[in-house]
């Protein structure tokens, strides 16, 4: 159980009341398969078209002018694609290839305890919208434990970590403390600057470590 005597810097309680906690997904919630990518990439059909586009010079400056702009996958092929609208036919494969994913079963234990204690759960990712429905639809027992899931999206013109303004969800909830869990050093940092409180992830020991730490476990 939370320790109620737990103090944040500011000299709040971290409690279910006030708390809400939010995951990122790759390399947190889930792993990923990297070896099942490569076979599934290898066996996508009709790979001929990219094959062709592979020897003109001017898609590959068009694959490093749209990876400056857009570095998460999906914003990245939606982006592409309206140049090369040829590729078009390989989005269901792609987003295949992108949840190829396995869940840390260590995570999913101390999300488990967390949910017992009654805290709010939350998701802050750099997923793509069709992405991430189609990874809810692969792993409906896992997405159930939390409430409100925010990811990249067109209509936001996929505003990304670790652009501050990622964490806007999050801005006008003075009364709560935020606790924001992720593998990149440089989403953390946005969060913290973004008023929420950091939590670098490097496994799920360190991470129960720093959840007692802060009395929440």
């Amino acid at each position: 159980m939370y320790t109620s005597l737990a103090l944040c810097k500011c000299c709040r309680l971290f409690l279910p009341t006030n708390t809400i906690i939010v995951f990122d997904i790759h390399g947190v919630l889930f792993k990923c398969s990297y070896w099942k990518m490569i076979k599934c990439a290898l066996s996508i059909p009709n790979k001929r078209i990219i094959f062709f586009l592979f020897f003109k010079p001017k898609f590959w400056l068009s694959i490093y002018r749209t990876y400056r702009q857009y570095k998460t996958p999906e914003a990245f092929f939606i982006m592409l694609a309206k140049q090369y609208p040829q590729i078009n036919k390989f989005k269901k494969s792609f987003i295949k290839i992108m949840n190829l994913q396995k869940p840390n079963k260590q995570i999913f234990k101390i999300i488990k305890n967390l949910k017992l204690n009654g805290f709010k759960l939350d998701i802050l990712s750099n997923i793509g919208n069709e992405t991430f429905e189609n990874l809810k639809k692969k792993f409906p027992a896992v997405f159930k434990n939390f409430k409100n899931a925010h990811v990249i999206k067109r209509s936001n013109n996929f505003i990304s970590k670790p652009n501050t303004e990622a964490f806007e969800p999050y801005a006008n909830l003075s009364d709560k403390n935020i606790i924001f869990i992720d593998d990149k050093k440089a989403n953390v940092n946005a969060a913290k600057e973004s008023g929420l409180y950091g939590i670098y992830f490097s496994s799920a020991q360190n991470l129960v470590n720093e959840f007692k730490r802060l009395g929440i476990l």
